[in-house]
């Protein structure tokens, strides 16, 4: 893997080696204001969310997503599901962005509108199935903040994934501020290992050798080899709770 721009290796220099920048958010969830016109309230609300800090965006990601994803991921499969999960995601990355980094630029140019949307669409369904998988298998206390940097439309906010007697690793992420306020745009684990990055090099290698169509069709095996391996796990799941259920009766 490789800095994404010079910019993002002096940005990180503190937080020793950063990688390219990934897909992934300033949380879009509307803070409590006093009661208003309903025309006051709409645009009060976004104002509100473009107000929130970083350290504020990863606590809210904390709070209002990753915990609510953790339970959707129980839920049996389908397009409500699904639309509920994108947008909990939808309210704390920057989707469009994570979805452009996640192929690279040159690629994103040369296709049509078409190819655009097929891929974007692909992207999030692939993403929707990755983040199912990894906060079902979420049994931490909660992100502990340990340092954050600003310069100027970027900001850098380190946490610890707080785990039950095991060691609390590193996780850090790269937020950028737009018109939406501060979204997230990378997430970086071990404090060097850029998500977007992995994307990228898999979906560039899938893409130079097998083309446009290749890729999406290796993007929808590899979504349902993980949603099969979710429905294994899930129908485990129940059946253990229906046998120790039935061991308690007797």
């Amino acid at each position: 893997m490789r800095h994404s721009d010079s910019r993002s290796a002096s940005f990180c220099q503190d937080a020793k080696t950063f990688l390219a920048a990934f897909p992934l958010l300033a949380l879009i969830l509307f803070a409590a204001a006093p009661q208003k016109t309903a025309a006051a309230q709409k645009t009060a609300a976004p104002a509100a969310a473009t107000r929130l800090t970083p350290e504020a965006v990863i606590a809210r990601l904390d709070r209002d997503v990753i915990l609510p994803m953790s339970r959707l991921a129980e839920e049996s499969e389908g397009e409500e599901r699904q639309a509920k999960f994108l947008k909990l995601l939808d309210s704390v990355f920057d989707l469009e962005r994570i979805t452009v980094a996640s192929i690279g630029h040159s690629h994103w140019r040369a296709w049509t509108p078409e190819q655009r949307a097929a891929y974007r669409q692909a992207f999030r369904d692939y993403m929707i199935v990755i983040y199912l998988d990894r906060f079902r298998a979420y049994t931490g206390s909660g992100l502990k903040i340990v340092k954050s940097t600003i310069e100027g439309k970027r900001a850098l906010v380190q946490t610890r994934l707080v785990v039950p007697n095991e060691e609390n690793p590193l996780v850090s992420f790269l937020l950028r501020h737009g018109k939406a306020g501060w979204k997230i745009v990378d997430v970086y684990f071990d404090g060097a290992i850029s998500e977007v990055a992995g994307l990228r090099a898999q979906f560039s290698k899938a893409l130079d050798k097998q083309g446009y169509e290749g890729l999406l069709q290796e993007m929808a095996k590899l979504k349902e080899r993980l949603l099969s391996e979710e429905r294994e796990g899930r129908e485990g799941r129940e059946g253990q709770k229906g046998q120790e259920g039935r061991q308690k009766k007797n």
